[in-house]
């Protein structure tokens, strides 16, 4: 097994390193920045374990960069106050990330919340199995005794990184699997902007593999130095590529995606208030375009309610002219006499979208 450079104290760091490790924390610190702008300018409520989820995974970065240009580039001596960030930052940063798409996960995996569950227990699991050990042998590894704690600590990093890789891969692979369950289950009925989005959702999380693979055969490889601050790049990437394709879930179940295809069983009905009409009685009812009539009824009034299908057909006429020809297909009547008092009820036109 490969020793990793720089896990101790005594770690002279070479210059082509050294450029390579400040171009990686200045684009770790470059996608916090703006994850914090789209954040504070996104999110109407600051409030929900989304909201904290992505703040936590966000700043976390902030102290773990600082802790290992610290420690890399010997600004201070003092050992334990970059030990001390980069021991804050990492579990914010890895552990905060599977909480942001924990958070989301319900969207696509309706009705199963014990799946929930046990992601929900694997995270927290594994961030006690995998945080705690580290952060002990990384103290001692930066140690004035740091002998005894340099094999352990190498074995257990990859040890940790490789549960992380696993946990993610499992997180994303949930995410794949229940989307490309929902594509076939309900085939082309949410339209083409909302099989896009739901295709978008699978890539990012491929994508999302794809960096952990790559941040995994770096530690294997033995560069602990490259490893760890190439590790806050990808991190930011990561939220920043989930942050986006969450966020168009989001709108997708709660209907703010607008679809533009042809088949009418994608179609968004709008609401619009047509009128108030006055009935016989004093009854009164109001239309919406939606279908929706609220009627205010006085007492022994009776209720009907009408479901009618519209079969709309064209002929041709002499001379070359056309003309709509409506034919109601099916209508079907409902008489409900009141008995009890009642102050309103409610008619619902169904329309079949045809």
């Amino acid at each position: 097994m490969a020793r990793d450079n720089g896990i101790g104290t005594d770690y002279v760091l070479p210059y082509p390193i050294a450029l390579t490790i400040i171009a990686f924390l200045a684009i770790a610190m470059y996608n916090v920045i703006e994850l914090t702008l789209v954040i504070f300018t996104t999110f109407k409520r600051r409030n929900g374990l989304y909201f904290y989820a992505l703040l936590v995974a966000a700043w976390g970065i902030i102290p773990y960069c600082m802790g290992f240009f610290f420690k890399f580039y010997n600004i201070t001596s003092s050992t334990s106050l970059y030990i001390t960030l980069i021991a804050i930052g990492w579990p914010c940063m890895v552990t905060g990330q599977s909480l942001v798409l924990y958070s989301r996960l319900h969207l696509i995996a309706r009705g199963s919340s014990a799946g929930g569950r046990w992601v929900l227990i694997m995270i927290t699991v594994n961030a006690i199995i995998c945080h705690v050990p580290i952060i002990v042998l990384l103290y001692g590894a930066n140690s004035s005794n740091s002998t005894p704690f340099l094999t352990p600590y190498s074995i257990y990093e990859k040890v940790q990184i490789t549960i992380f890789f696993l946990q993610e891969v499992v997180i994303s692979s949930i995410y794949v699997w229940k989307t490309m369950a929902l594509l076939r289950s309900e085939g082309g009925i949410r339209g083409r902007n909302s099989r896009i989005v739901m295709q978008h959702l699978v890539w990012v999380n491929m994508m999302i593999i794809a960096l952990d693979i790559t941040l995994l055969a770096i530690e294997y490889a033995g560069f602990y130095d490259i490893q760890t601050t190439y590790k806050a790049a990808v991190y930011g990437i990561k939220l920043k590529m989930e942050f986006s394709i969450l966020n168009k879930l989001l709108d997708l179940f709660q209907g703010r995606i607008q679809d533009s295809s042809d088949d009418p069983r994608s179609r968004s009905y709008r609401t619009a208030e047509l009128g108030t009409v006055t009935r016989k009685g004093g009854a009164k009812s109001q239309v919406t375009g939606n279908g929706t009539v609220s009627v205010s009824l006085k007492d022994g009034d009776v209720v009907k309610t009408t479901q009618v299908t519209v079969v709309r057909s064209e002929r041709v006429l002499p001379g070359g002219a056309h003309s709509d020809v409506e034919s109601m297909a099916e209508s079907s009547m409902k008489v409900e006499m009141r008995r009890e008092s009642a102050s309103s009820s409610e008619i619902q036109i169904v329309n079949n979208g045809f």
